[in-house]
């Protein structure tokens, strides 16, 4: 049997809370961000002193796009903080209390015996 592919596991989610998906337009010229991109309300990554308002649910380069692109978001879930990202280097522990107004929870990844 061939080999298809190969599966490498996202660990993006943490917990049960339900994700609630949208789509938002980046706008052309972003620079490229990672699945679980912290963006604000204008679309673009996070920076320390911007507002958070969703997670990017892809990897997106609209750097050289000569118009808007399509990218998954969430509007609402339990995320694990070690897979986050801003658009510098602020913790994404940062816009916890922010994000959990919009049913956005963050924490670190549950641990082996349950520590975090």
């Amino acid at each position: 049997m061939a080999l298809i592919g190969t599966f490498t596991p996202v660990d993006l989610f943490n917990g049960l809370f339900p994700v609630v998906e949208d789509v938002r337009m980046i706008p052309n010229g972003t620079p490229a961000f990672s699945k679980g991109a912290i963006l604000t309300a204008a679309n673009i990554p996070v920076v320390s002193a911007g507002t958070p308002d969703v997670i990017a649910l892809e990897d997106i380069d609209a750097s050289a796009a000569s118009s808007p692109v399509r990218c998954p978001v969430a509007l609402s879930g339990g995320f694990n903080s070690n897979a986050l990202s801003t658009g510098d280097a602020t913790d994404p522990i940062t816009f916890k209390d922010v994000l959990r107004t919009k049913s956005i929870y963050i924490r670190p990844a549950m641990q082996k015996g349950g520590d975090e």
